[in-house]
């Protein structure tokens, strides 16, 4: 979410039952989600790569960053590509669950509430109730960015 947020649209999905946000500004698509191919030499966060449209888009494996449970994936996944400033990435996610209007009065910078929280920009309270808004930039860390340029350099 940007500093001065008056209002921003972001999509709301969810992975093991529990919601979570992406600003829309940063979403590209939202696919059924495909067989992942394992990409050698990545970090362990990134469970491989997906083609789109002739494009290899490294997956993260979210439910690993979060320290949630592993699961198969299942028929009504879905692959949500995003865009953030220095990479383009592919998050496999449970399902999305639609666009929620994040205002300031509802929203709350993750600093505030848990310093030091690395890959989450903040939490929107909602009607929906509490929805984890990450920082797509802040997903990989400096050495799992530089380890993922490496490998990616080989496909």
């Amino acid at each position: 979410m940007s500093e001065t947020l008056n209002s921003e649209l972001a999509l709301v999905f969810s992975l093991d039952e529990r919601l979570f946000a992406l600003p829309l500004s940063n979403v590209v698509q939202v696919l059924r989600a495909v067989e992942v191919t394992p990409l050698p030499q990545a970090p362990a966060v990134i469970c491989g790569v997906v083609n789109v449209r002739g494009e290899v888009i490294p997956v993260v494996n979210l439910r690993q960053r979060l320290g949630l449970p592993e699961k198969a994936l299942a028929l009504g996944d879905q692959l949500l590509v995003a865009q953030g400033r220095r990479r383009r990435l592919g998050l496999l996610v449970d399902g999305s669950v639609g666009v929620s209007e994040c205002r300031a009065p509802d929203f709350m910078p993750i600093e505030a509430l848990i310093p030091g929280t690395s890959c989450l920009a903040g939490i929107l309270k909602s009607a929906q109730g509490m929805i984890l808004v990450h920082d797509l930039d802040a997903l990989l860390s400096l050495d799992e960015a530089d380890t993922l340029n490496e490998a990616m350099s080989d496909v």
